[in-house]
């Protein structure tokens, strides 16, 4: 679906060339600045894109379909690929989309396609940037858009960080696990993204200012994954050393348990194997004499386990 078109915007509508044809290339190059933005492109689309660009769908769709954030040219157009970033709160889930910019000259067409299982999605800016100042205008609302899933990122990194450390017992393993692919997510879309921008940015000398300040922002937020990883295996760390001293202090008392069990079964089981000479068989206090040494030895052990914080 086309839902911007500079030309459109500009009341230029009678001179608006014939979109059942081809635009030549020498043409598209020296014409006017023009952006063209498509959100969830079809093949339509994808031909009316093709035309604004003079070349051919077959090789838009091409270009389109790579994911890796990247930089390329071919027969005067160039390609800019973004990964586009969306965070879903109920599931803790990044989801990606992509951004696919196509320069020529001052003609510039951008097919988005937004994440496939957003709930919602937020479309691309349109309005009075024409151009390649759209370019500009497109990789702001792209790192936008990192920042805010990574600042949402460090609120759930802070929840489970509190959750880790609280007194009560909890189950943090899979929501720690499920971060950390978030996290490497944004990572995959964050950094193989600074070295094409810097590339287009030192192509243009104009659009340099613009990019450079872009730039910082994408090593700012590297620095910040960077920090998120760093504090998910920090918390995983101490959810795992918190598992270890939970389960050592369970074998303790079960241990202690099972020493409170055994000398009263013992002493048990020695006098009933009823032995013809066994000592105190015709004793009358030897019934309660045993029953007292099991009660006795019992409560000394118990004594001994609660003064050491074993039960």
């Amino acid at each position: 679906m086309i839902r911007h078109d500079s030309f459109d915007d500009a009341d230029a509508d009678d001179e608006r060339p014939d979109s059942r044809q081809p635009a030549d290339p020498e043409t598209a190059s020296g014409s006017s600045a023009r952006w063209v933005a498509i959100e969830s492109p079809d093949a339509a689309d994808v031909v009316e894109a093709a035309r604004v660009l003079g070349t051919t769908p077959e090789r838009l769709v091409e270009h389109s379909g790579a994911r890796q954030p990247a930089l390329s040219g071919e027969s005067g157009v160039q390609r800019l690929t973004l990964r586009t970033l969306q965070y879903d709160d109920p599931t803790d889930a990044v989801e990606t989309g992509q951004l696919d910019v196509f320069i020529r000259g001052d003609v510039v067409v951008s097919l988005h396609r937004p994440p496939t299982h957003a709930t919602r999605h937020t479309a691309p800016p349109d309005g009075g940037d024409t151009g390649r100042a759209a370019v500009a205008a497109l990789c702001r609302w792209v790192v936008d858009g990192y920042e805010e899933v990574t600042s949402e990122l460090f609120v759930d990194v802070e929840e489970v960080e509190a959750s880790v450390f609280s007194t009560t017992s909890t189950s943090d393993a899979e929501r720690i696990y499920l971060l950390k692919r978030e996290v490497a997510e944004v990572r995959r879309a964050v950094t193989p993204l600074v070295g094409p921008l810097e590339r287009f940015a030192h192509a243009e000398a104009d659009q340099d200012a613009a990019f450079r300040v872009l730039g910082e922002r994408l090593h700012r937020l590297n620095e910040a994954v960077d920090s998120l990883d760093a504090m998910l295996t920090s918390v995983f760390d101490a959810h795992v050393a918190r598992i270890s001293m939970q389960q050592n202090e369970d074998m303790r008392k079960i241990s202690a348990a099972a020493a409170l069990v055994v000398v009263p079964t013992l002493i048990a089981g020695i006098y009933g194997m009823n032995f013809t000479h066994m000592p105190e068989l015709s004793w009358t206090f030897g019934y309660p004499l045993a029953l007292g040494v099991m009660v006795v030895v019992v409560s000394v052990l118990y004594a001994a386990f609660k003064r050491s914080n074993w039960l």
